[in-house]
């Protein structure tokens, strides 16, 4: 279907003012060692009952805000670029404008309501996923829903995840110390990422024709939820060349 590239920047929008409280360190502060270890403990060989938490829940208030401020942002798609032309590209929080179609204290109990996380993952069912680790390589055998996780694999050793053929270097360790969030816990992780280009600057797409718009991005973590004691295991992927998404999915996954 074709790519709607506002969905886009309003999504990235969401994500940077939902981030929960995040602590981290680069590849050259956490040893491969160390990762592999941790890794390990987490996806043991076995096979485990999957909760797939790919259903949402959004406070009502919530979702009316939303959808003013993305009919705003359709109606006005310059208004984001022209903000992240002066940031220089990065995302972050954003000033009031009356063209995101809110009033001002619209907005600002939009923003209290993303501070404050309102929206929480919920399931939509579960399945029995197999995980081996041959010397270090860790693969899943699954599925039905959960299938793409046949063309998942982790191989310890280089500290490096495959996708669909993509290569996903070690990006960092995550330490959410703040239990409001989607998961409703505090929680660790590992996390390998693989993007084209490397950054995305919203102040050089053009929003009205992004036909020339080509990314293809995967992310995956492997983590622990302080509240429950499970297994995170979060998959996601895009892919979209020339302004057509041909793959899109984002699949946090509860192993236990």
């Amino acid at each position: 279907m074709p790519f709607r590239i506002r969905s886009l920047i309003v999504a990235f929008f969401l994500s940077s003012a939902a981030c929960a409280q995040t602590q981290t360190e680069k590849p050259d502060q956490v040893s491969q060692s160390q990762v592999k270890g941790g890794v390990e403990q987490l996806l043991s060989a076995r096979t485990y009952t999957v909760a797939i938490m790919d259903g949402v829940i959004i406070h009502p208030r919530l979702q009316v805000l939303f959808q003013k401020f993305q009919t705003g942002i359709q109606k006005n798609p310059e208004v984001l670029q022209n903000m992240q032309k002066a940031a220089g590209g990065k995302l972050g929080p954003l000033p009031y404008d009356r063209r995101f179609g809110l009033t001002k204290p619209e907005y600002e109990e939009f923003q209290a309501f993303m501070e404050r996380r309102e929206i929480k993952s919920a399931s939509s069912g579960t399945e029995r996923v197999t995980v081996s680790n041959q010397g270090g390589i860790i693969r899943f055998v699954a599925q039905g829903k959960l299938a793409i996780l046949n063309t998942i694999w982790l191989d310890l050793n280089q500290n490096k995840a495959h996708v669909k053929g993509y290569v996903l270097p070690f990006s960092q360790t995550l330490n959410i110390t703040e239990s409001a969030n989607a998961f409703d816990s505090q929680w660790t992780g590992y996390m390998w990422e693989f993007m084209e280009p490397n950054e995305l600057d919203l102040s050089k797409i053009d929003l009205k024709n992004p036909g020339n718009l080509t990314i293809i991005g995967y992310k995956i973590i492997v983590g622990k939820l302080a509240k429950t004691g499970q297994t995170l295991v979060q998959v996601k992927g895009t892919e979209i060349k020339d302004g057509v998404r041909t793959v899109g999915f984002e699949m946090p996954l509860f192993f236990e």
